[in-house]
C-alpha cells in the first residue's frame, strides 16, 4: 500500500507537535484544561510546584521531549517552556524527533475528531 497525501497531513508540523504533547502532559499531571494553558499562563498559576515539577520533567523524557526539572522549576511561563523544549528540539534535528517519538510514546494527545 502506499502512502497517500492524505496520511502525510495527519501528522501535525513538529512544533504543533512539540506543543501538544508538552500541553497535554501537563495537563494530565496538574488536572488543569488543556486549553487552559496558554503561552502566557504562568505554570505557577496551575499549580507547577517543586513536587509536581519532578514528575512533569520524568513524564516529558519519557515522551520523547528534552526537559529537566531545573528547566520546569526556572521557567515562568508554558510558552517559555515550550520554547524552550522546541528550541533543543531543533537543535537536534525536529525532523528525526518526529519520526522517533510522535507516535512511539505513551502521551499521544487524543486524535482529534475534526
Amino acid at each position: 500500500m502506499s502512502t497517500t497525501s492524505s496520511e502525510d497531513s495527519s501528522q501535525p508540523p513538529p512544533s504543533v507537535a512539540i506543543a501538544g504533547r508538552l500541553r497535554y502532559i501537563l495537563s494530565s499531571v496538574l488536572l488543569v484544561p488543556v486549553d487552559g494553558l496558554k503561552p502566557d499562563t504562568p505554570l505557577s498559576s496551575v499549580g507547577v510546584d517543586p513536587m509536581s515539577a519532578f514528575l512533569l520533567a520524568g513524564l516529558a523524557v519519557k515522551a520523547g521531549l528534552p526537559l529537566s526539572y531545573a528547566d520546569v522549576i526556572g521557567t515562568a511561563t508554558f510558552g517559555k517552556l515550550e520554547a524552550l523544549v522546541q528550541q533543543r528540539i531543533e537543535a537536534a534535528d525536529a525532523d528525526v524527533w518526529m519520526e522517533e517519538h510522535y507516535n512511539s510514546h505513551p502521551f499521544a494527545p487524543p486524535e482529534s475528531s475534526s
